[in-house]
């Protein structure tokens, strides 16, 4: 199968992968394989959640496992590239017909967190999240 050719031009510049939400069905177990088995440190947990990051992680996670009944990947976020970036993931949604909404959030996939500033983002549920380290977040359902 050939490689396909890059999109030097998408319409918003994702950066990079931010971060990625899973609902797990045994969080002792996901705990374990995560930190015991693949190394990743915890930089916050309770008794439904852990956030986890691996060792050269600038942000507070980079993954985070939520106790559920079923398991699921709830949230995948991508880091872009301005703030212009944001809008325009904005609009290539909306194009789309797909529902946007700006969302406050202490951090990505966090409903809070203590001690960690709020953050505006955009993000897409259960698709995807687009977000400047510290500035705006916006979600849309779908994709």
């Amino acid at each position: 199968m050939p490689v396909p050719a890059p999109n030097l031009y998408p319409p918003f510049n994702i950066v990079r992968l931010s971060h990625v939400e899973f609902a797990v069905t045994d969080l002792a177990r996901s705990r374990a394989f995560y930190v015991d088995t693949l190394g990743l440190q915890v930089t916050d947990e309770d008794a439904d959640c852990i956030y986890l990051r691996a060792m050269e992680e600038r942000g507070h996670h980079c993954i985070v496992l939520r106790q559920s009944d079923e398991a699921s990947a709830r949230d995948l976020g991508f880091k872009v590239f301005s703030e212009e970036d944001l809008d325009r993931a904005a609009q290539f949604f909306k194009g789309r017909g797909l529902p946007v909404e700006w969302v406050e959030r202490p951090f990505q996939s966090a409903p809070s967190a203590p001690g960690t500033p709020s953050a505006r983002r955009w993000s897409s549920t259960p698709a995807w999240t687009g977000c400047r380290q510290s500035t705006r977040n916006m979600r849309s359902t779908g994709a």
